[in-house]
């Protein structure tokens, strides 16, 4: 274990549960507004700020509420391990596509990437969705990802199916596993050296 990650783990759960805090006085939870990305946002840190014009976020963050209407109608409060092959295959499908929606050039938001939108699919999911990430790539021993100088994960929205598989996989063979205790231990593994900055400059691996 890397006690560096794991403190920076826990540190990072402060505000994590401010947000969580945040959705239960909302009215309606997954309509999205300024205030759910900001709370992401400030979750995740790194150097990503949230540019976006508030003319796109009007057009745009409908799209993403849609989505995450359509997870919650069919999955609702269900544990991942729970999900047969069928289902975590309908799952992964509708998840990588909220993902990528970040990096769509109609629907994409300034400053809030793939890891970004995770972390938001599972603060409203937190029994079905990891966040995707690359310390959590690089503790589910997910080789195929590659890193550009800075040690960021190319293309990282890719490998977001590899990696709910990989906790399904676990959490369907020991029940006593959650989301968050996987996210705990992934994110606390020694980083493999394939995803560590190939410059001086040091890194915390949550980028957007």
């Amino acid at each position: 274990m890397n006690e560096r990650a794991a403190n920076q783990w826990k540190k990072a759960r402060i505000p994590f549960g401010y947000y969580q805090t945040f959705l239960r006085t909302k009215q309606h939870k997954h309509i999205l507004e300024v205030t759910d990305l900001l709370f992401i946002a400030n979750f995740k840190g790194g150097s990503a700020t949230l540019a976006e014009p508030e003319s796109g976020l009007s057009r745009k963050l409908p799209v993403y509420s849609r989505q995450l209407e359509t997870i919650s109608e069919e999955y609702g409060e269900r544990n991942l391990g729970d999900l047969d092959e069928s289902e975590i295959g309908d799952l992964v499908s509708k998840a990588v596509k909220f993902v990528e929606l970040t990096r769509d050039g109609k629907h994409n938001l300034d400053g809030f990437g793939p890891s970004f939108a995770s972390a938001l699919l599972n603060a409203h999911f937190p029994s079905l969705l990891p966040i995707l990430d690359k310390r959590a790539l690089s503790g589910a021993k997910i080789m195929e990802a590659s890193t550009n100088s800075q040690g960021q994960v190319k293309g990282i929205e890719k490998h977001y199916e590899s990696l709910i598989r990989h906790v399904h996989s676990r959490m369907s063979k020991d029940r006593a596993l959650t989301i968050e205790s996987m996210d705990r231990e992934l994110f606390s593994e020694e980083l493999d050296d394939r995803f560590k900055s190939k410059n001086k400059r040091r890194t915390t691996g949550v980028g957007p």
